[in-house]
Formats: structure tokens, sequence, C-alpha cells
């Protein structure tokens, strides 16, 4: 499923997992990447949570618009899309940790 974007009259179509930042500088900018950050056993707190993938993003040389696009993004709305927007930002590698 393709998405298209509209700016300045250009339409853009872009596969569906790719996201548009648009900047101060009304450049746009594709983030297709995530950070490597298990959510699963940090504390719950919106807070801390936010805090834990900034912290994260920069350890992995996010520049500022795109950890300030997602942290944005995150609070725009209740708690349970700031959840589903950090999870599609975030990967964790440990799943092989648990047994089923």
């Amino acid at each position: 499923m393709n998405v298209d974007f509209c700016k300045f009259g250009r339409t853009v179509s872009l596969p569906s997992g790719f996201f548009i930042l648009i900047s101060t500088k009304t450049f746009m900018k594709i983030i297709n990447k995530k950070v490597k950050l298990s959510l699963v056993g940090l504390d719950g707190n919106a807070f801390v949570l936010l805090g834990a993938f900034s912290k994260q993003a920069k350890k992995e040389k996010w520049s500022k618009e795109e950890i300030g696009y997602v942290l944005k993004e995150a609070q725009s709305s209740d708690y349970d899309h700031l959840l589903r927007v950090l999870m599609s930002y975030c990967y964790d590698d440990g799943c092989d940790d648990f047994d089923l």
C-alpha cells in the first residue's frame, strides 16, 4: 500500500512504513529507521518512555529533527497512541530470551 503526500504542489508516493518529516526549514526527509530499545520492563510512565527513546536515539546518532518529530507525534494524542508511535520506531533483537 502506497501513501501519497502532497507538498508545494508536488505529490510523492511512498511505500507504507516510510514516514515524512517536515522540519522548520520546510524540507522533506524520509525517516525509515528504528532504535534498538525494548519498551518491555521499563516504567510505564509516558515521560520515562519518551526519555528512554530520546536517549537511545541520540546514542544512535539520530538528528534533533528526527527525534523531535517522533516525540511530537507520540505526544499528539493519548497514551495508547504514544505507545504505538514509540513501538513503531523501536526494535528489540532480544526476543530469543523468552521461552514460549
